[in-house]
Order: structure tokens, then C-alpha cells, then sequence
């Protein structure tokens, strides 16, 4: 049964790797110690090679990790932070500001009693915890490579360890005392222990639980309903495809790493897969690529081709979700294609290189999309009078144009999202939004951009403009 454990623990999240490690180094009862010790950890052994053999089999030559030295050392902390209750290590400050919680009580006290437990000259001996907190250690191993994307569950198997090993530096306390220990525990990781009483799937129990009976309910079922959809789907797709997942809830189980699970249902070793969120500066945009969307509704995985429009509509819908690094990646490889609108590309380019932080390249941008010549504020008033003379869907890419010479220009893009909003072009979200980008302080704006943005935009980018529409009332003093 534990061999069995083993490989769906495998299957689920690779850092129960060093298991079989681990057991050679617990103690084994009868008189050939280190012959039990072998014959029992054989199994799982003979298990991690063949899972071994498997992932290098449908293994990809690109990754999503780099390695980072410096979070691979604040691992350890981070694990000890992590035992105590204490997702983010910068979360100590703010409890030194404002008054220690409970929880960071309880892990101190947690910690303190462990060094107090394993002191020289302490009534036992501290031999026997000594293989469970090798276990710990040897836990961290796997996570060391993907430490600079670290998250807290990756420490459940070395969490496993260290409380075995704290229960064997406290067994030979009074009851009293040892059962201070797992309250002890119990208080300092009272956060993850919160279970919403909210339908499985719903936003309360996808965002707030974390290690959770509804948690686990809720990935199995998306697992279990990927592997009745996707296969079909995802056969016949071209070599080298990048699955794009969305509308998948926190925490369901199914992408890791770059998608092993989608080369396994699809039988093709050269797929890859991802998150939404994920696209960025190293997504390979020259794969074919394609849109797995989860209808949590009807319980069924959607797959769709994003080329063309539906490419165009990608780079806009991670824009509005508040990803402008992977929107502008994606506007980039766009702009290398033969036949390309350079200069509607650089325009919008500009946008993304400056809601990403990069203002020298957005101005650059806009200079070459301009042709180097940009109107004056007179200017762009007379243009947006005439452009607005124009009738049908040629008033909306005239003002667009306007906007190609006066791309900061408030008035112009306030127009063009008006007249694209009523005309029904989507493109009036995303101007709506740049407008309110560039004025956070203007509650009129804002509240204008949010009131269209709610009809037809992402849930997101209304999530955005509502944070902001709070820090302008803030800052105004005025509801």
C-alpha cells in the first residue's frame, strides 16, 4: 500500500521524490537493520525509476524555471516561515509593526521548544528524530531548481518529516506537555486550516482554502473531467502546440511544471501547456497555439485554434486582466510577422511597454509608430472634429489613426472608446482601459471606463478599475 501511495503521490506533485531516501535512513526493526531498510524502501525505488523513465520520455527541451541561487538559500527559512504558519516572509515586518499575531506566537514558541528539546544534555536522546529531520531536508531537494517560483504547498512532504521529528523529540515528555506541541502547530497553521463553507468550484472555496476537503474535491473533479474531454481534443493537434489553460480555479491539480499531463493524455511528446498567467517574455509565441478553456457551468473542458483574430483578441485579453508583460511578449512576436501593421502594433506596443513599467521604450514606440511626427493639442482637436465627421465604422478607424500621432492624448482616446464602445468593437474596452490607466487620479474617468468595462470586459479588469477608483476617492478625500 505505501509503494501504491507513492506513485500517485508521484503523479500529483513531484517532490515526494526522496521517499525512497528517506526510508534507508529510518530505522528498521530485526537484526539485519540495513538489509530491512533496503528491502523496504526497493519498491518505492523500483517506482521512482519508472516515473523517472516516464517524464524523460515526454520531457520538453524548453522549461518555465530558472534557477535562482538566492531563493534556493532563503529555502530553508522559507520552509521554517512556512511551518509556522507564515506564508510570506515579509508578512514578520508587518507583525513587528502592528502587534505579533497568534500565529507567529505559536510557531516561535514552536521553534523555541524544538531547540530546547534537542539541547545537550536534554533527558533523552535526540537520535531518534534525527532521520525525520533528514526526511525534512531531503524534501527540499526537488524544490531547490523551482525555489525562485516557490510556493507553499511544495513543502508538504518535508512538513511531514518535521513533525515527525518534532513528535520524536517529545515522546518521552509529560502528556501535558506533548500535546502543547501539535496545539502548538495547530495555532500557528490555523490560516490553512480555514475550510469556507462554499460550494466546491466557487470563488470563496478556490481563493481562500488551501489544503482543504473542498479543495480536493474541487481538483479531482477537473482532473477527472480532463481526462474524459481533452484526449479527443487534443488529438490530431499540430507538433510543438502551447495549450493555453483558462478559467481553471486555483489550486485544480491539472497544469504543472510545462504540462507533463497533456503529453500523457495526448500521446505526443512535444506538447506544452500553460496558464493563462504564465505567458511572458519566455513563452515560445512561434508555436502553434491553443485556447483550453474550463466551463465550470457546464463542467467541460472547450479547446479552440488561437491564430488570426483570436491571437489579437489573447493579446487584449491579457492586457485587461492586468498582465501587460505577457501581452506585450505576445504583441512582439506579432510584430515579426511578414505582413504585419508595424505601425498599429508599435502603437499599441507602446501601451503595454509602459503599463509594464518601461516608458523610455513605450515613448520609442510611439515615435516610430508616429513616424516621428506627433500632433499638437490644437492639432489633435481639429483632427478628432473631422474624424468625427465621418460616417459608419470609418469614424472609429479614423480616430484610431489620430491616435497613431497622439498616443497619450486623454481627449482622443476618450473619443475613440466612446465611439468604439457604442459602435460594439471591442476595442473600446481596451481603449477605455488606457484611458484609465493613464488617469488614475480622475474619478469621472474611472468610473466612466468601469461602468463599460462591466458589460463586456474581464471580471479582472473591473477588479482593477475598482482598486483604483479607491485609492482616487482616497486621495480626493470624496466618496
Amino acid at each position: 500500500p505505501s509503494a501504491a501511495l507513492f506513485a500517485l503521490a508521484l503523479l500529483s506533485k513531484e517532490s515526494v521524490a526522496p521517499l525512497p531516501l528517506a526510508l534507508l535512513l529510518l530505522p528498521a526493526p530485526g537484526a539485519a537493520d540495513i538489509r530491512e531498510r533496503a528491502r523496504r524502501a526497493a519498491p518505492h525505488l523500483a517506482i521512482l525509476l519508472a516515473w523517472g523513465a516516464l517524464a524523460l520520455a515526454f520531457r520538453t527541451g524548453a522549461t518555465s524555471f530558472e534557477w535562482d541561487a538566492r531563493s534556493a538559500a532563503l529555502l530553508p527559512w522559507r520552509f521554517l516561515l512556512s511551518a509556522a504558519g507564515v506564508e510570506d516572509p515579509g508578512a514578520w515586518v508587518l507583525y513587528a509593526g502592528r502587534g505579533l499575531r497568534i500565529q507567529a506566537l505559536a510557531g516561535a514558541a514552536l521553534a523555541a521548544g524544538a531547540v530546547f528539546l534537542s539541547r545537550p544534555g536534554a533527558r533523552h536522546s535526540a537520535g531518534n528524530a534525527f532521520p525525520w529531520f533528514a526526511w525534512a531536508a531531503l524534501g527540499l531537494l526537488p524544490i531547490l531548481p523551482v525555489s525562485a517560483a516557490w510556493s507553499s504547498y511544495y513543502f508538504a512532504f518535508p512538513l511531514a518529516g518535521l513533525c515527525l521529528g518534532l513528535g520524536a523529540l517529545a515522546s518521552r515528555l509529560p502528556l501535558a506537555a506533548a500535546c502543547a506541541l501539535p496545539v502548538a502547530v495547530l495555532l500557528a497553521g490555523e490560516p490553512t486550516l480555514r475550510e469556507p463553507f462554499a460550494q466546491p468550484g466557487s470563488a470563496e472555496a478556490a481563493h481562500r482554502s488551501r489544503v482543504s476537503v473542498t479543495r480536493l474535491e474541487l481538483g479531482s473533479a477537473v482532473v477527472w473531467q480532463a481526462m474524459r474531454d481533452l484526449p479527443a481534443q487534443l488529438r490530431g493537434l499540430p507538433p510543438r502546440s502551447l495549450l493555453v489553460f483558462n478559467g481553471l480555479s486555483i489550486g485544480n491539480g491539472l497544469i504543472s511544471g510545462d504540462g507533463p499531463a497533456m503529453r500523457l493524455l495526448s500521446g505526443d511528446p512535444t506538447l506544452a501547456a500553460a496558464y493563462l498567467g504564465e505567458l511572458g517574455d519566455s513563452t515560445d509565441f512561434s508555436r502553434p497555439l491553443f485556447l483550453v478553456s474550463y466551463d465550470a457551468d457546464a463542467g467541460r473542458f472547450r479547446s479552440s485554434d488561437l491564430s488570426g483574430a483570436a491571437f489579437a483578441d489573447l493579446k487584449f485579453g491579457l492586457e485587461l486582466s492586468g498582465r501587460p508583460r505577457g501581452a506585450r511578449a505576445a504583441c512582439r512576436h506579432e510584430l515579426q510577422r511578414p505582413g504585419a501593421d508595424a505601425a498599429w502594433l508599435r502603437w499599441n506596443l507602446g501601451y503595454l511597454d509602459w503599463q509594464a513599467g518601461d516608458t523610455l521604450e513605450a515613448a520609442r514606440n510611439w515615435r516610430i509608430a508616429a513616424g516621428g511626427a506627433f500632433l499638437e493639442r490644437e492639432e489633435v482637436r481639429s483632427e478628432l472634429r473631422r474624424a468625427m465627421d465621418s460616417e459608419g465604422g470609418a469614424r472609429v478607424a479614423n480616430l484610431a489613426t489620430i491616435l497613431e500621432r497622439a498616443p497619450t492624448d486623454t481627449l482622443a482616446i476618450l473619443t475613440t472608446a466612446r465611439e468604439a464602445h457604442k459602435s460594439g468593437n471591442p476595442l473600446g474596452y481596451v481603449l477605455y482601459f488606457r484611458a484609465a490607466r493613464l488617469n488614475p487620479a480622475s474619478l469621472g474617468l474611472l468610473r466612466e471606463a468601469r461602468a463599460a468595462l462591466v458589460h463586456g470586459s474581464t471580471r479582472a479588469s473591473v477588479e482593477i478599475l475598482d482598486e483604483m477608483i479607491g485609492n482616487a476617492e482616497r486621495a480626493s478625500g470624496r466618496p
